[in-house]
């Protein structure tokens, strides 16, 4: 966040901190986050779009979350969070929650998990704050699902999908990690060719980033 603050979203609330000199961190404002048919919202993931613009993945929905830190006449730190309008994620596996990350300041690619099949889609955020609001684009099968997968936007119309571990529906795998670059062409996606890493075997939780 802004003013070397730092945001934690966690189950049923959210909170910023700041670092001090002394070593140790103070609270410096916490929210409880919205309730989902009056039951506390579960958080699978966050994605940050810029210094002031998130999106809580958890419960089966996409919430923006808008968080501003002010100082007026460098005085105290204020910290305010603005929850945006819910956007249900619709028919998905829930024991596989669905994966983001950004491809600009407002677009994100986004990849999840039905009826043993990799789906992914893009996805974008309208307007700020309360009247935040998360647009879904039209969905492009990928293939069977493995087991575990993770997404990393590389810019405005390009991404990287990972999965690794055991493939649906099939009698011979090998648990290799393999990835696949994915392009937007408009409104559609484009699935190119899967790559395999080659001894690197994995049956278990992977995650990914970009560094350039």
């Amino acid at each position: 966040l802004n003013h070397f603050m730092t945001l934690a979203v966690f189950d049923g609330g959210v909170a910023a901190f700041r670092g001090t000199f002394e070593n140790f961190e103070v609270q410096m404002g916490k929210r409880d986050l919205p309730t989902v048919d009056g039951q506390i919202r579960r958080v699978s993931e966050v994605i940050a779009l810029n210094r002031d613009t998130f999106v809580i993945v958890g419960s089966n929905e996409l919430l923006p979350l808008t968080v501003l830190v002010t100082r007026p006449d460098s005085g105290p730190l204020t910290v305010s969070f603005e929850f945006g309008i819910p956007t249900p994620m619709g028919d998905v596996d829930n024991d596989k929650f669905p994966h983001l990350d950004a491809l600009t300041n407002t677009t994100m690619a986004m990849i999840y998990e039905r009826n043993h099949g990799l789906y992914t889609r893009k996805a974008e955020i309208k307007g700020t704050g309360k009247n935040a609001q998360i647009s879904l684009g039209k969905e492009t099968r990928v293939g069977n699902s493995y087991e575990f997968h993770k997404v990393a936007g590389m810019d405005a119309n390009h991404f990287i999908i990972a999965a690794t571990g055991r493939l649906f529906n099939s009698s011979f795998y090998y648990p290799a990690v393999t990835a696949v670059l994915c392009t937007i062409n408009n409104d559609k996606i484009e699935v190119g060719e899967w790559k395999y890493l080659a001894w690197a075997m994995s049956h278990n939780y992977m995650d990914m980033d970009n560094f350039d």
